[in-house]
This record gives structure tokens, C-alpha cells and sequence, in this order.
């Protein structure tokens, strides 16, 4: 009779080491406080304006919690961490993970990057994107090698942004307010 084959223990598949989590807070109003002075100047002058030319304050508070809204992302903080198994964005209380299996590709801007679900450009991408506002300009490299190490490529044959360069899709989003579909 044979005796039963001993299973031995393997060695753990060799993997590529993670690299080191980033984290980060975007708050523009306080990153970039000289347009963010320019920014509620021009708020409270077109409230003022929309109050005066209807004879009411009420319309006037009313145009600047329409202005505030709409500018919401500007006012509020984000913090942003990618790590070896995705990316998490908190704003406002509401926390939204993303696998790094669902991004695809991503676009650098000038003051953050657009992540997309899609290889290439797409119009879902302001939909199902996730754009996240870097707090420094200096922080672009460190964020890109950190893409680029999880296996996200930078997306378009030249690069070239979805929705033209140097700016978000149209209606591409940081933080919680449509910062992409259903994750």
C-alpha cells in the first residue's frame, strides 16, 4: 500500500511591492486663498446686485445659496487616499472607495487628475470619472508614479485629456457631489 503524497507549503507567489499610500486634503478655498478673496467677492456682488434689481433681500440670499451650491466643491474639503487597493474620497461626511480594477486611465490637469473607468475618452467619462484635486501642483508627480505603479496608464494616445486639455470633463467632479457613478 502507498502512503498518502505529503503536501508541502509553497512559497507565496512573488508580488511587486505596493507602494506607499498617499494621502492628502484638497480645500481650495484655503489652498488658493487670493482667487478664493476674488471668488466670494464676486458672490456676494452678484447676490448684492440680484437683491437690489429685485427690491428684495430675500432673492439676494436666495442668488447666493444658488452661487454657493453650484461652487460647493470650492468651499469644501476633500481628502483623498490612494492606497494598494484603491482610492477612498472623503468630503462632507460620505466616504467612496474605488477599486484600482475600476479605473483604467487617467488624465493629469494642471491642479489635479481625472480618473476614468474607460480606456479611452469617453462621453460617460464626467458620469463615471472621478477627478481628484491635487493641493499643491508639486504633489502631480508623486500622484502620476503612484498611477502608473498601482498598473493605471495615462489615458489617450498622446495623453490628450477627455473634454480638451488643461481642464476637466464637463461636469467631472471631486468629492462626493456626482464624483462618478455608483461605487
Amino acid at each position: 500500500m502507498t502512503a498518502p503524497p505529503q503536501l508541502r507549503p509553497q512559497p507565496p507567489p512573488h508580488r511587486e511591492p505596493s507602494p506607499p499610500a498617499l494621502a492628502w486634503t484638497s480645500w481650495p478655498v484655503r489652498d488658493d486663498w487670493p482667487r478664493s478673496l476674488v471668488l466670494v467677492a464676486i458672490v456676494l456682488g452678484l447676490a448684492v446686485a440680484v437683491g437690489w434689481s429685485f427690491a428684495s433681500a430675500g432673492w439676494g440670499a436666495f442668488a447666493a445659496l444658488v452661487l454657493l451650491g453650484a461652487l460647493g466643491r470650492y468651499f469644501v474639503p476633500a481628502t483623498y487616499r490612494l492606497d494598494a487597493q484603491g482610492l477612498t474620497v472623503r468630503t462632507l461626511g460620505q466616504k467612496r472607495h474605488r477599486r484600482w480594477s475600476e479605473i483604467r486611465a487617467y488624465y493629469p490637469h494642471h491642479d489635479g487628475v481625472f480618473l476614468s473607468p474607460f480606456a479611452r475618452p469617453s462621453p460617460l467619462d464626467p458620469f463615471r470619472g472621478l477627478y481628484l484635486r491635487y493641493r499643491s501642483p508639486a504633489d502631480r508627480a508623486a500622484v502620476e508614479r503612484f498611477l502608473e505603479a498601482v498598473g493605471v496608464r495615462r489615458g489617450g494616445a498622446s495623453g490628450a485629456a477627455p473634454g480638451g486639455a488643461g481642464a476637466p470633463p464637463a461636469g467631472a467632479c471631486s468629492g462626493a457631489a456626482g464624483a462618478g457613478g455608483g461605487a
